[in-house]
């Protein structure tokens, strides 16, 4: 069967849901349509896309497949319905002139991420149109499509599938570029309402988070960020946390590392329900990157909150509590005791301070630890 039968049956057959096999059709289609090289950029416009292409597009909407970014489409089904048509359009997808074409204007801040369009350039495309509602629905829903990075090869690519929120080179540059030119592209007095709406959001975006700090940053408005940093710092990504705290004087970076919540934690949300957080143990209840932030900015008062932490838990685990439930990990001492070690001598008073506590043996192995760089 060819491709524009094989297509017409499937427009014909599609359910709600899909049927497995309707999706692996869809799939088949991607690489027989679009091809298989790998073609993530520049991102695919409406208007070059020929019929076959246009009516699988459409299909894609309804049906979730794997790799669509691969070829230059939106990766997500909601963006490629937006993207094709079948869906109501916004003020970002206001078209304006830039680099010689008329995109939309996600799109164009899409291609300063992806470093396909000039920063400077862009900005003074759209400095004669009214953006401000654009610029606020980018910010405040922040299209999967726009903010992920694309790997610069198939090979990356295929790795940056179970790494995607790392800190790659090529990952942690678009997400530095795409905060840049949304910062930079802020009208007047946009971050602040922005903000209200992130703020009011069921599930806010980290990333939104950063690039509204950064922006109420740069109009003085310290006070506004306040509430927002703990959002921004939840990003996986160490690159950005760090460009987020190099916005702060350096005194009060040690404060904000705490504002940290730990990424594998939060994603599952049954880890800390019913429990109290302000002991801070459960902060250590993933096995990994649990002290990323800290072990690069070790402090008194990180090390007393850790502290705090670990004893709570070993209060729990000797009361059972922990064992009751399978919901609590044990506690990841190899990330706990690397903190130890980056503080060293710094940490060694609090340690000593907390021997023969709830959790001394814990306490024997980071003093082990910490002494070791002192005596270096």
């Amino acid at each position: 069967m060819d491709v524009e039968s094989t297509l017409t049956a499937l427009e014909a057959s599609l359910g709600d849901p899909p049927a497995a096999e309707d999706v692996k059709t869809a799939q088949n289609l991607v690489w027989q349509v679009f091809g298989k090289e790998y073609r993530p950029l520049p991102l695919r416009t409406k208007a070059e896309l020929s019929d076959t292409e246009l009516r699988l597009a459409r299909v894609l909407a309804k049906v979730r497949v794997s790799a669509t970014s691969y070829v230059g489409l939106p990766a997500l089904r909601e963006d490629i319905a937006r993207f094709v048509g079948d869906a109501p359009s916004g003020p970002a997808d206001l078209e304006i002139e830039v680099g010689g074409a008329s995109v939309p204007y996600w799109m164009a801040i899409a291609h300063v991420a992806h470093g396909l369009l000039d920063e400077r350039t862009t900005l003074d495309a759209i400095a004669n149109t009214e953006t401000a509602a654009a610029w606020h629905e980018v910010v405040t829903t922040f299209p999967y499509s726009l903010w992920q990075p694309l790997a610069p090869d198939a090979d990356s690519y295929k790795k940056g599938i179970a790494v995607r929120q790392g800190d790659e080179a090529w990952a942690l540059e678009h997400r530095l570029r795409l905060v840049s030119m949304l910062v930079r592209a802020c009208p007047p007095d946009a971050a602040a309402q922005a903000a209200d709406a992130l703020l009011a959001a069921s599930n806010p975006s980290p990333l939104s988070a950063a690039v509204l700090v950064e922006a109420l940053l740069a109009t003085d408005l310290d006070a506004r960020t306040v509430p927002l940093l703990p959002i921004a710092l939840r990003h996986p990504s160490l690159g950005l946390c760090e460009h987020v705290l190099s916005l702060f004087p350096e005194e009060r970076r040690a404060e904000l590392v705490l504002l940290r919540p730990i990424y594998a934690a939060a994603n599952r949300g049954d880890v800390i329900r019913g429990k109290t957080v302000e002991h801070g143990w459960v902060q250590f209840v993933t096995p990994r990157d649990c002290t990323d932030l800290a072990q690069r900015h070790p402090s008194p008062q990180i090390t007393e909150h850790i502290l705090r932490g670990i004893e709570r838990h070993a209060e729990l685990a000797a009361s059972g509590e922990l064992k009751a439930s399978r919901r609590f990990a044990p506690l990841p001492e190899k990330s706990l005791l690397a903190y130890f070690q980056a503080a060293g001598a710094e940490a060694v008073p609090e340690l000593e301070a907390a021997q023969g506590g709830a959790a001394a043996d814990f306490v024997a192995k980071a003093l082990k630890k910490a002494r070791r760089k002192k005596s270096k």
